[in-house]
């Protein structure tokens, strides 16, 4: 019968001086005890014969040793998988974080948002005179264009729609463009401010829109994805005067940019309720 180790036979002295273990467990304990003058010094310590110090196990199987170590030797190894595995995993979010946070990516990974998921949702001229413009996208806006002018004398043009969604026939004529952008990076929205609103206010002159060069327009059109015009303002469209309301998000929101009245032909960009990220 192989030797049962002293550390078995030690976690099963409570019971057997309780009394309260088996008749077999208490032959192996007897049996071991008669031949482990370590383990008979210990149970009379628990006795209260000997007074209880710490005690070194004495002849412990050379089996139970061995596989003592292996187990040691094992876990020492998985602690090193774990910690390198740990690290790597750490290494790749500092990479992720400083890529998705960098302005290359950033910008890189921009989608002209179609016309289609574009809309004037107010126009109005303001006390100055200026036109103001006030347009809704269905996805989030990350960048844009700021307007430029376009002459459009081909006969063929595609015809758009204005601001209610009416059908124009196409003429020739100057426009002023904008387009913009979204960020198809899937965490744009919790890493930067980004906006599905924003207002134009545009020079405005004898119901015409005057650009940057001093020009006359008569439409202010948004360019989509692959080229396609949706008209937001035009020439002869009525623009009723802008409510109070208007007027005072306008002023505050030029306050807050430092708007500069000496540059006149400058178009406004004014963003409206921006989708803050997440901190």
């Amino acid at each position: 019968m192989a030797k049962i180790p002293c550390e078995i036979i030690r976690d099963l002295l409570p019971l057997y001086q309780d009394d309260i273990c088996s008749e077999k467990s208490r032959n192996a304990i007897e049996e071991h005890i008669k031949e482990c003058e370590s383990c008979r010094t210990y149970l009379k310590k628990m006795e209260g014969e000997i007074p209880i110090e710490t005690d070194k196990i004495e002849g412990t199987d050379e089996e139970w040793k061995g596989f003592r170590e292996f187990s040691e030797k094992v876990s020492r190894k998985l602690n090193r998988r774990i910690v390198m595995a740990c690290g790597v995993v750490f290494l790749i979010c500092i990479m992720l974080t400083v890529a998705l946070y960098s302005d290359a990516f950033r910008s890189y990974h921009l989608s002209r948002i179609a016309a289609e998921d574009i809309k004037a949702e107010e126009v109005y001229q303001l006390k100055d005179g200026r036109l103001y413009i006030h347009v809704q996208s269905k996805r989030r806006i990350t960048g844009l264009s700021y307007p430029q002018t376009d002459m459009d004398t081909a006969t063929e043009t595609a015809v758009g729609k204005d601001a209610v969604g009416a059908a124009r026939e196409p003429k020739n004529t100057v426009t002023y463009e904008v387009s913009m952008d979204s960020s198809i990076n899937p965490f744009a929205g919790l890493m930067y401010i980004t906006f599905k609103e924003a207002a134009y206010v545009i020079p405005f002159e004898d119901g015409q829109i005057i650009t940057d060069n001093g020009t006359k327009a008569s439409e202010f059109d948004y360019v989509g994805r692959s080229g396609e015009k949706k008209i937001l303002w035009q020439e002869n469209d009525e623009v009723k005067k802008a409510p109070a309301r208007v007027e005072k998000f306008v002023k505050e929101s030029l306050e807050k940019e430092e708007d500069d009245s000496a540059d006149e032909n400058a178009v406004k960009v004014l963003w409206v309720n921006p989708q803050m990220p997440l901190q």
